[in-house]
């Protein structure tokens, strides 16, 4: 979900030169701007917002991801700024909020040694649907940078307890 979003946002970003990345663990590697690294913050639940074309939205999740842009001048992280925020409104279609965009010069933080950085927080909408999600297995999946190919299977929920254990056991369940 959120993985598959942030990637499509790297697809516009990465052919301009910027390298991306996910996870805060990334910002303490001071390789060559311009560069992004995606940090998920807080999220909050709240009522649903919109309709899904074949699922019902049961609540809308609204993810919070800072988007921390590194430029090598202040002209160049302004720039990606504005090509950060283009990218975000042609990939999210109006379903995502921008907080307040911090700037930080070098030597402010101990992740920016020159050049200077601008973090700007989004909070994405994405509905939850009345189905499970089959869990990752991979267990460094917040290692990973977001891909594109992730693939997330769908399941319908069980019916009751003894259906619940038969799923989470990955058996057949014959009542």
């Amino acid at each position: 979900m959120l993985p598959e979003i942030l990637a499509e946002i790297d697809a516009e970003l990465t052919p301009q030169g910027v390298s991306t990345r996910f996870g805060e663990k990334y910002l303490f590697e001071n390789v060559s701007p311009p560069r992004l690294v995606w940090v998920p913050n807080v999220d909050q639940i709240v009522d649903p917002r919109k309709q899904d074309k074949e699922y019902t939205s049961i609540r809308t999740r609204l993810a919070e991801v800072e988007g921390h842009l590194w430029g090598i001048s202040y002209g160049q992280a302004e720039a990606l700024l504005h090509n950060f925020i283009t990218a975000v409104h042609r990939k999210l279609h109006g379903c995502f909020t921008f907080g307040s965009a911090q700037w930080v010069p070098a030597g402010q933080r101990q992740w920016i040694r020159y050049g200077w950085a601008v973090t700007l927080p989004i909070s994405v909408e994405i509905p939850v649907i009345n189905k499970y999600l089959t869990l990752p297995t991979d267990p460094d999946v917040e290692a990973q940078q977001p891909s594109a190919e992730a693939i997330v299977t769908i399941v319908d929920p069980p019916a009751g307890p003894n259906e619940a254990i038969a799923v989470a056991a990955n058996k057949d369940f014959n009542p």
